[in-house]
């Protein structure tokens, strides 16, 4: 059986190709630290540090999108009060890394 020339095509190209003309590739990275017990501080030292870190490397930058602690008007602050306070603590954060796609790899 002979292959039409649309489905040889279509097998050939990635299932989701890169847009070729972009100078920029855009990441967001979500992650979470564990740091001592209300140290929100440290843990948004921490955060901007790592973003510092990757914006060092050539043709990077790194904004933080999401700190350990939001401290935003439209966001509600709760805590708890607990004879047993845990010893750490895990915050969540998100990173917006963009490469220059002309930047080494």
């Amino acid at each position: 059986m002979a292959e039409t020339p649309a489905a040889g095509a279509a097998q050939d190209d990635p299932p989701n190709p890169p847009f070729a003309g972009g100078r920029y590739e855009v990441a967001l990275i979500e992650g979470s630290l564990r740091v001592p017990a209300n140290d929100f501080r440290g843990a948004l030292a921490e955060v901007e540090k790592l973003a510092a870190d990757i914006a060092r490397l050539q043709g990077f930058q790194a904004d933080v999108v999401e700190g350990p602690l939001d401290v935003s008007p439209t966001q509600q602050i709760q805590g708890r009060l607990t004879e047993r306070t845990a010893a750490t603590m895990e915050t969540r954060f998100v990173l917006r890394v963009v490469r220059a796609k002309d930047a080494p790899a």
